[in-house]
This record gives structure tokens, sequence and C-alpha cells, in this order.
């Protein structure tokens, strides 16, 4: 490894639903690796769903991040685009960088791939120190604040499912669920033209996050479920369906709300088995398609968009911990009041 850093780091470990801080191994970036110090990373539903997906104790969770390059791994010039002291962000990814996969910008689908903060050896970014593959990270523009550039893997994976809605001009879009994924898909939505994008969210803050994003109204679905509250605006049914509330209740909300011919994505993880009545959709003959990636284009693209400020979504996030501070943060985030958007910033 090229760099000066050696030794051990402080991080935030699953313990079964929660997270316990303690000093653990620094990564060692291998051929073709870079070893990035955290400037900020952000907590995820996935997160939050992890020890319910088989994720095992021991395991440093956190994906999404922005940082400093610090080390490189065999392979890797020391300077350059990528090189020591350029600030990042990147797919949570380590893979092979040869296969048809790694070199057409999809690294998560290399053979050999490991996604950063799923398991040992894949040490993620609740941590001062990470190790991502190079090509799958890209240099954050000097306008793009860390605050932003946090919001990235988030905001990609929001792209992604827009685009696999083919989402476009005079679409009437309704988003269930105003997390981070949520709301990029509103900012998304009307960016590529959608007239009417409304947003489904329980909570009153992240309601008024979908308004600043770009949302033309934005739902409480507390009292009458999805499609009670969005019938209650009054107006035509929507003809895309984004889904990224992860509950039960959404996922027939959608199907009941949508018209005929709409088309849903599910861009939620749902841990455990969901029953529906599929008779509505047959008849509908509606579109269902999930979301769970991205590539390395959807992540230029969004930088492209932040720098250019096409993307309204500054304020989305609304809190900044240390990493003493995180287990607090990540239990509270389970019962959400006031947050948007939390993210931990190890350096504190």
């Amino acid at each position: 490894m090229t760099g000066d850093v050696t030794g051990t780091m402080r991080a935030a470990v699953l313990a079964g639903e929660r997270l316990v801080v303690s000093e653990t191994s620094q990564p060692v970036p291998g051929p073709g690796q870079l070893l990035v110090r955290v400037r900020l990373a952000g907590i995820a539903a996935t997160d939050l769903a992890a020890a319910a997906t088989g994720i095992p104790d021991g395991t440093v969770l956190g994906h999404e991040l922005v940082g400093d390059v610090v080390g490189v791994g065999g392979g890797i010039a020391v300077g350059g685009l990528l090189g020591i002291g350029r600030r990042v962000v990147a797919l949570p990814v380590q893979s092979c960088g040869a296969c048809a996969a790694c070199l057409g910008g999809d690294p998560v689908h290399c053979p050999m791939a490991r996604i950063v903060g799923t398991g040992p050896g894949a040490t993620g970014a609740f941590a001062e120190l990470v190790a991502v593959s190079r090509h799958a990270a890209l240099p954050v523009p000097d306008d793009v604040p860390d605050d932003l550039a946090v919001l990235v893997e988030p905001l990609a994976g929001a792209l992604r499912a827009v685009r696999r809605a083919g989402v476009g001009t005079g679409d009437r879009v309704l988003v269930l669920g105003a997390g981070a994924v949520g709301l990029g898909a509103a900012a998304w939505a009307r960016a590529v033209g959608a007239r009417d994008v409304v947003v489904s969210d329980p909570l009153a803050v992240r309601r008024d996050l979908a308004l600043a994003c770009g949302a033309t109204a934005a739902v409480d679905p507390t009292t009458n479920g999805t499609a009670g509250a969005y019938r209650a605006l009054g107006r035509k049914r929507p003809t895309v369906v984004v889904e990224c509330s992860g509950t039960d209740e959404a996922l027939a909300g959608a199907i009941d709300v949508l018209g005929r011919g709409g088309r849903l994505v599910v861009a939620s993880l749902h841990t455990g088995s969901v029953r529906l009545s599929l008779r509505a959709a047959h008849f509908k003959e509606l579109t269902v398609a999930f979301s769970a990636w991205y590539e390395v284009d959807d992540f230029a693209r969004t930088l492209e968009a932040l720098a250019g400020g096409t993307l309204p979504v500054a304020g989305v996030v609304t809190h900044v911990v240390g990493l003493d501070d995180l287990p607090g943060a990540f239990t509270a985030l389970r019962n959400p009041t006031d947050q948007g958007k939390v993210v931990v910033d190890p350096g504190r």
C-alpha cells in the first residue's frame, strides 16, 4: 500500500440490532483499491435492516460516503485524478476491475464483488477509513459540499429507480416514503419532466423536505392510508408509483391507486414476505419492476446535477453526529420524529 495510514481505527460495529463503537483494524487497500478517510457517511434504511437481512455481528456498516483518498493499493498512481488527497465518492464495492461488468461501469455485478458494509473483509464507512475500488470511485467537484456529496449514493439509486420507471414529460408520479431515496426520486422525477410529483410520508419534517426538493404536493398516509391520502388531493391517478418506504401498506396502496397501464417500481428493501392481492394489478395491466442498484454513470450524472444545481436537495441532511453519538442516532431512526437524513462525521 502507498500512503502513511496503518494500524487501528475507531468504528461502529454491528451487535444485534445495535451499534457499538470500538477499535478495529484499519482496512488495507488491495490492488486497484483506494483507502479513503471518511468525511461523512449516511445512515440508510438498509443499515437499519442489517440484522434482519443476515449481516453478521462484528460488521462495520455504512455504504454512503464522501471522503479523502489517503492511500492506494497496487497498480494505482499516488497522484492524479483519484490519487492521494482527492475528495471522492464511490459505489460501495470492492470488485475485480477487469470483468465485463466492471469494464462496463457496473461493478456491483462483478462475480468477485464484495459490497462495502455487509460483512467481513468489506469494512463499511461507519469508521475512520474505508477501502473502495478505484474504478468505482469518482472525484467530487469543488463546488459540491460534503453534505450534498454524501447523498450521491441514495440519489444515484433514486435516479436508477426513476429510469426503470420510465418517468418522462407529462407523467404523474407518486413517491411513497421521503427518506433520501424517496426525496431523490421526487427531485429526479421533476428534473426529467414529470408534470406532477406527490410524496407520501408520515413525518411532517420529511413532507416539508419533499416540497423543498420539488414535489408539487406532500401527503400524510397515517389516517386514510396511501391511496386515501392521494385521492383526497382530487388529482388524476398517478401514471407511476415509486415505492421507497418499505411498508406492505404502501405496496398495497400503490396497486390500489394506480390507473390502467400504470408502472410501479419498488426501490425499497422488504426484508420479509409480503402478501398482496394481485387481482387489481392483473386487470389494470400494471407493470411492476424492482430497483436495487446503480452504475458508475448514475453516480456521474448525480454529481453533474449537484454541481449544476439542478437537483434541489440542499437541506436533506438534517443531523450530523459524531462516531460516539452514532449508536444512539442509529437506534432513534427506528422511530424517527424530526430527522431527515442523518449522517455521521467519524472525525468528530
